[in-house]
């Protein structure tokens, strides 16, 4: 068990037996997991150490050092503000919950830990004030993810109106020819078979209660759900890492509920397999993923065969 502070907050640890996979394996720093989402907090206590850093880049040169066609792009790259400041203090915190989900500092003597916390976070911000979220500016985060060295993307963002996209669904192709596992949120409309599901190339992943013991498992009601949902893991809540400037280091930490959260938390426990098996192929990781889940159709009669292959379980 951690040192970490409010550890006991973070009753998801409990139900997919966190602890007991650590005695494998807290992650691999070689396992990036890019982010897509809109703000992260790079100087967040509990996340100073997750970021993934580019390594061909000189900060603050203004040269493209590694010629992949963004200057000074150390933590990420910020797509649209076209520009390498992920951070945002306009957007409501979300990307900096998601990314300590999966690997916020673990025995730090603070706050909470995340799922892998030796992996490393590529933060990609493609959201906010600035413009227009587009399937071609998608097309470019993910393809920045994948170039650069992402082996796994979690996005926790509605994509129901881009089944149709070819830009979007070229995007898609690219990630997975090579080789990159691609989580996304199954959506929180309370809807059943969510157009997004015929999507193939995607892990989509549905949310369970995670608060206390008793309701432990049971499909969140904001949660969609059906029989293409491959996956379901803790959301609801989850305690992590948020931005709040200006605020004390008690404050920088919160529940909030969502397929967003498990989304993340379901590619946290990828990176772990991964870590586990360097030199498993990427269907070998999903396979595992799947293959580990714990039955929870017992406390979801009603959505018997519509939630994937069950809750994700890291030490299994």
């Amino acid at each position: 068990t951690p040192n970490d502070t409010e550890f006991h907050l973070q009753y998801h640890h409990q139900m997919i037996k966190t602890t007991q996979a650590w005695e494998v394996t807290k992650g691999s720093e070689n396992i990036i997991i890019a982010v897509t989402d809109n703000e992260f907090q790079l100087d967040h206590e509990d996340l100073k150490m997750a970021w993934w850093k580019n390594p061909n880049e000189i900060p603050n040169n203004n040269i493209d050092d590694d010629s992949n066609g963004y200057i000074d792009d150390v933590y990420g790259w910020d797509f649209m503000g076209e520009d390498n400041d992920v951070d945002s203090t306009e957007e409501p915190t979300h990307g900096t919950h998601v990314s300590g989900i999966i690997a916020a500092t673990a025995n730090n003597n603070q706050g909470g830990v995340g799922i892998a916390p030796n992996i490393k976070v590529m933060p990609l911000k493609w959201y906010g004030p600035e413009g227009t979220w587009t399937s071609a500016l998608i097309a470019e985060t993910y393809h920045y993810a994948v170039n650069n060295g992402a082996k796994i993307i979690t996005t926790s963002y509605g994509i129901d109106q881009l089944v149709d996209d070819a830009v979007y669904r070229d995007s898609l192709k690219y990630i997975k020819d090579n080789n990159v596992i691609l989580f996304n949120s199954a959506g929180n409309d309370r809807k059943k078979n969510p157009p997004r599901q015929v999507i193939e190339e995607i892990i989509l992943v549905c949310s369970v209660k995670s608060k206390i013991k008793r309701t432990e498992d049971r499909k969140s009601g904001f949660s969609n759900y059906g029989t293409g949902i491959d996956i379901c893991a803790p959301g609801d809540p989850i305690y992590s890492t948020v931005q709040r400037p200006g605020s004390t280091i008690q404050t920088r930490y919160a529940k909030l509920e969502g397929t967003s959260m498990s989304a993340p938390a379901a590619a946290a426990v990828a990176g772990l397999i991964w870590s586990a098996h360097p030199n498993f192929t990427d269907e070998e990781v999903i396979q595992k993923l799947y293959d580990s889940a714990d039955n929870i159709d017992a406390k979801n009669k009603r959505y018997k065969g519509l939630l994937g292959a069950g809750r994700i379980n890291a030490y299994k």
